[in-house]
Order: C-alpha cells, then sequence, then structure tokens
C-alpha cells in the first residue's frame, strides 16, 4: 500500500501548481504567459529528440528555398516513404 501511495503522490505532485495555473488563467492571466508553466506542471517540458532526416531535410529546404521542392521529393531526401526510392530518380 505504501508503494502505491507514494507513486500517487508522485504523478500528482504538481498537481497544485496546474490547478494554480488554471485558477490564474480563470482570474484572466493570458494564456501566453501560463502556457510555460501548464506544459512544467504537466510534465510535458521534457527535451525532444529531433529526427536527423527531419532536420537535414528542414535544413536543405531553408538553404535552397528559391529551388521548387515536391512533397515526393522532400519524402525522399526524409526517408519518410518506403514506397518512394531516391535511387530511382
Amino acid at each position: 500500500m505504501a508503494i502505491a501511495q507514494a507513486r500517487f503522490v508522485m504523478q500528482h505532485a504538481n498537481e497544485v501548481r496546474y490547478l494554480e495555473v488554471l485558477a490564474a488563467l480563470r482570474e484572466g492571466r493570458p494564456w501566453r504567459d501560463a502556457r510555460l508553466d501548464v506544459i512544467s506542471a504537466l510534465g510535458l517540458d521534457a527535451p525532444h529528440r529531433a529526427d536527423a532526416r527531419i532536420a537535414a531535410t528542414l535544413k536543405l529546404l531553408r538553404e535552397h528555398p528559391d529551388r521548387p521542392h515536391g512533397l515526393n521529393q522532400v519524402a525522399q531526401r526524409a526517408k519518410l516513404s518506403p514506397w518512394l526510392d531516391p535511387s530511382a530518380e
């Protein structure tokens, strides 16, 4: 029972902070000011891992805005579709 109770407490440790932010929103705090507090209270602020394929494709798109970038070409570069073979070009 003590272990289950400890897990419950850990999972809801930020519940009070979350409720405080919700109360502040109800009282008129702008969402743009409260957004990061909500994210933190819900534990959603863990660092994300960037997909190297996507990062490389976005880099190419930014470096060459003057070139046409068809959806099928972008998918090939990012290796997002098993039906698109980049060697078929």
